[in-house]
Formats: C-alpha cells, structure tokens, sequence
C-alpha cells in the first residue's frame, strides 16, 4: 500500500477500511464519452433546428417560418416567376424541396425521400395573383 493509500486507511476495531480515491488521470475513451454526452446534452437544449434535425420535434409554428425563410432568403428568386402557380413542399431541416403541379403528387414525392418528417408547403408565387 502506497504512502497515500495509507493516509486514507481507517482502523475500526481490527478491521481496516480502505477508502478507493479517484485515479488522477482519466482513460482518454472517457473524455471522448463526456465530450459526446455533453454535446448530445446541448442538442437536446437547443432549438431544434438545422440540418440533420427531426422535423418532427418542431411546432406547426416554427415548421412554417423556418419554411417561409427558406423560400424567402433561397427560392424565391430561383422559381418565381417561371414556376408560379405550381406547389412546393419544403424539408426544413436541410433545405431540401420538391416541386410539382399536383400538391399531392408533391409531398408524396418528399414522403418517399423523408418517411416520417414533416414538411412546410405552399404554391410559388404572390398568393392574391394565383
């Protein structure tokens, strides 16, 4: 027993109890562990956003703006006006977009490529001169 092990040795009666002290250096797969478990920890923290993300974890709310965004900030200008008046569905989590005359045949598209997401949607184009 180590000069240390000793200071932390303790007589009861004639039984001795060692007390185990924390190794002062840690196993390297361990920090690689709390480093990933404290960043799992942040994710779950964070506004659910950005790519990789469930859409399933946002609200109906957060779904349609980020959507709107989206199509503000990155569609707008690539569709309008040679596609207006056909339907576009949005997966917000990565940008990712279909477009279709159809609505239905529209989602269905997004479906097959996303199963279980949830998507934001609308006709390109001013909504009052469809």
């Amino acid at each position: 027993m180590s000069a240390r092990g000793a200071e932390q040795t303790a007589e009861t009666g004639s039984q001795q109890i060692e007390r185990a002290e924390p190794e002062a250096e840690t196993d390297p797969t361990d920090e690689i562990t709390a480093r990933q478990l404290e960043h799992l920890a942040q994710l779950a923290a964070a506004p659910p956003t950005g790519p990789g993300v469930p859409t399933t974890r946002l609200s109906s709310e957060e779904l349609c703006r980020l959507g709107q965004e989206i199509y503000d900030r990155e569609l707008k200008s690539r569709l309008e006006p040679a596609l207006n008046g056909k339907y576009l569905v949005i997966h917000v989590a990565n940008g990712d977009y279909f477009v279709d005359d159809d609505d239905m045949q529209a989602v269905q598209e997004a479906m097959e490529k996303y199963p279980g997401n949830r998507f934001f949607s609308r006709r390109i184009g001013r909504l009052d001169r469809l």
